[in-house]
């Protein structure tokens, strides 16, 4: 089986799509879509180079097959048409080289056309034929392998079943046919769903995109150059800058012109919403228009579509808080329900009720979990890889000296003296950190627990304790790891959000000192005394580091580190191109500062809305507990007071329907089923109000605690079994069919 899905005429190395055989014939520079290689010379995905050669990069295999065709043949792009298949004279050269399988996809060209494009706008370096060949290779061994398991099923069963089941070959074209057709379902969709991915990313980028191309040409540099800085800002603006890195490679390398690279990225990217932006951008351009003045509309535009957007997806949200309020609140509730009545009358539901509550439930949660995270992608503030590696603190060209070792030496154990002085700090920076320590501290506690005999960890422990015992081994250490998480993750969220607030009204001040003449580290020193706050304080950090010779793009890369936030991140990335681009700095801060209010004020506008839908999961919440708490303390403990006369009903040998151990059990059992919902309810909750399941862990503590004391108080000091009188006895007994003395 091939590596990932590439058996391509492509070297490894190279993140651009490749192009079927029909858009790879003949064309200008500025259709062409691949840049050369390292060396300069014609990439090995365009086996005939400009001047009629093999290029150097075609695999071994094509140059013998292209040796032994006619001067002017292609074995990729034959002489008849481009879009014409490999006729009979050179069919048999093709299934020499390529095989039989992908030569009869290659035959079938005209079909796969739109499929090829799928692939080069989802990034995947391979033609249509190698990709297919491998996804249908895959497939027949995938078959193979259910096919080799439904046997082994199938022999299982029927031996269980003493011969009276399906006999074992019976499974084996079941089992292959659903394996090959999932495994080949799946990878032709595959570059589908991945275009979608790049689709979704760049769109959710674009207006940040077009602000950045905005404010440089209002400070006066040119498109091109606009461009140039926009593709070199991959960190900030993800495949938004991939995409135009294309086009400025199609000018650096093939001898584009402008307008026909914006041409030839609008024919070939993933975006409708992109597409439009460069169709106005090459209007235009084309015909001598401002481009300031487009590009300033396109960004105003691109603003009142995100809210256009929001708008949908807080609708969209809506309606996945009612699925998880009607799948995994009220569903479980429910089922819980029914499967206690049936293993009251001793049908033996348990199986059924743990796989729901231990597995069902945090599964479900954490699938939705995922798919909330994947709604949310475009609308998170934080970046999710908050602290960047640093760079080697060793200059380029003194690598030889014998002095590097020793300082890069000094250099870590300065960093770990850093971690030992300000640990705390060292924590915020990545809040998982302290898992590293409290995990361990959890563990240590439920040993010692064990082992001074203060709990029984088996199964009758827990069955004679249910309380007691989920308490010191499940609950206490969830809390020792939970607690500093959430604490660490609220104090650095909670920093993060006083610079961000900040941010907008400081970017104008820093605008107006450089319109005053100051240069960008003046303006930042003045800034940084007049600001209060953590924002004050990181940019005194910042002024002090270019106050001390450090250069402004590593200025503001340590600053970013500090603050990882997403909009704090493309406006010093706009600062730090502008600084070295443009004259006009004040024009390009000004612009940074409205998109960072703007966007600041619709996240804002977001959370308002959104924590609607979180005080309807604790609402929920609290309502599935109060029905736990009525099965458990009201219900169960007065059918268990009940005596059973009739021979024929279970229970009837011990005089009770249920006796003190299955008392324990569903104690236990709903007891957890109450921690496990309020853990995933809080996680739930945080990812819909703010954005992060790590927000949610300050909501699942707070109701694992309310759990705890409800329990409780209602089990151990409210003394229930004595609220009821005789009158709800002899109520359940009628219930459920049984005579009641």
């Amino acid at each position: 089986m091939p590596d990932d899905d590439h058996d391509v005429e492509r070297p490894p190395d190279t993140d651009e799509p490749a192009r079927s055989p029909s858009e790879r014939g003949s064309g200008t520079a500025d259709e062409r879509s691949f840049p050369p290689d390292a060396a300069g010379s014609v990439p090995a995905t365009d086996p005939v180079a400009a001047d009629g050669e093999i290029a150097p990069g075609m695999p071994t295999a094509d140059a013998a097959v292209a040796s032994q065709l006619p001067e002017h043949a292609d074995p990729l792009n034959p002489p008849q048409s481009s879009r014409t298949p490999p006729d009979d004279r050179h069919l048999e050269q093709f299934r020499s080289t390529f095989g039989w399988l992908r030569t009869a996809l290659k035959r079938r060209e005209p079909r796969f056309e739109s499929y090829q494009r799928v692939l080069n706008q989802a990034r995947m370096a391979t033609t249509y034929d190698a990709y297919l060949a491998t996804v249908i290779r895959r497939g027949v061994f995938a078959a193979l392998c259910g096919a080799v398991l439904g046997v082994v099923l199938g022999t299982v069963l029927w031996a269980v079943a003493g011969g009276a089941a399906l006999t074992p070959v019976l499974f084996a074209p079941v089992f292959a046919l659903v394996a090959g057709a999932g495994a080949v379902g799946i990878g032709y969709y595959r570059p589908v769903w991945r275009a979608r991915e790049r689709t979704a990313r760049i769109e959710r980028e674009l207006p940040h995109g077009i602000a950045y191309l905005y404010a440089l040409s209002h400070g006066g540099l040119d498109v091109v150059a606009a461009m140039q800085a926009l593709a070199d800002s991959e960190e900030e603006y993800g495949e938004l800058a991939r995409e135009f890195d294309v086009a400025v490679r199609e000018m650096q390398y093939l001898g584009a012109d402008p307008l026909g690279a914006i041409r030839s990225l609008r024919n070939r990217t993933a975006s409708p919403l992109l597409t439009d932006f460069l169709d106005d951008l090459a209007s235009s351009l084309d015909s001598g228009g401002d481009v300031t003045a487009m590009l300033a509309g396109q960004a105003d535009d691109q603003f009142e579509r995100a809210k256009r957007e929001q708008s949908a997806f807080l609708e969209q949200v809506s309606l996945y808080a009612e699925l998880y309020v009607g799948i995994l609140v009220v569903g479980p509730i429910f089922a819980i329900i029914v499967l206690t009545m049936i293993s009251i009358t001793g049908s033996g539901a348990l199986i059924p009720l743990g796989v729901l509550i231990y597995l069902f439930v945090p599964v479900s949660t954490i699938i939705f979990l995922s798919v909330l995270r994947d709604l949310t992608a475009g609308f998170e503030a934080t970046a999710r890889t908050p602290d960047a590696e640093r760079p080697d603190p060793v200059p380029a060209g003194v690598e030889d000296d014998p002095r590097t070792e020793g300082y890069r030496a000094q250099r870590t154990e300065s960093s770990l003296e850093r971690i030992v002085s300000a640990p705390v700090d060292w924590l915020l920076q990545r809040p998982e950190r302290s898992l590293a320590l409290t995990g361990p501290v959890a563990l240590v506690f439920i040993g010692v627990v064990v082992l001074a005999g203060a709990v029984d960890p088996t199964i009758d422990g827990l069955v004679t304790a249910p309380l007691r015992t989920t308490l010191l081994l499940g609950v206490l250490p969830f809390l020792a790891v939970a607690v500093p998480l959430g604490a660490l993750h609220e104090i650095r969220i909670a920093r993060i959000e006083a610079i961000v607030d900040r941010f907008p009204d400081t970017l104008s001040q820093l605008a107006s000192a450089n319109e005053q003449g100051l240069t960008i580290v003046e303006g930042f020193d003045i800034v940084a005394r007049r600001t209060g706050g953590p924002l004050g304080e990181e940019l005194r950090r910042t002024a002090n580091d270019m106050h001390w010779g450090l250069g402004t793009d590593e200025a503001f890369e340590r600053l970013h580190r500090r603050v990882p936030t997403e909009s704090v991140a493309r406006t010093l990335a706009l600062l730090s191109d502008a600084s070295r681009y443009s004259s006009n700095l004040h024009r390009v801060i000004d612009v940074a500062a409205r998109d960072a209010d703007s966007a600041r004020a619709l996240e804002l506008d977001r959370r308002s809305e959104m924590r609607t839908y979180v005080a309807i999961v604790v609402i929920s919440f609290g309502l599935y507990l109060l029905m736990i708490i009525v099965l458990e303390s009201f219900f169960l403990q007065q059918v268990a007071d009940i005596p059973v006369l009739d021979e024929s009903l279970p229970g009837a040998g011990r005089g009770q329907l249920i006796d003190a151990p299955d008392q324990g059990v569903f104690q236990a059992v709903l007891f957890h089923a109450a921690l496990i919902q309020g853990v995933c309810a809080g996680l739930v909750a945080g990812e819909l109000g703010e954005d992060s399941w790590r927000s949610g862990i300050k909501y699942s503590l707070a109701l694992v605690l309310v759990t705890v004391l409800a329990f409780v108080y209602v089990t151990q000091v409210a003394g229930v079994g004595d609220v009821i009188d005789d009158t709800v006895v002899d109520n359940g007994a009628q219930l459920l069919g049984v005579t009641a003395q």
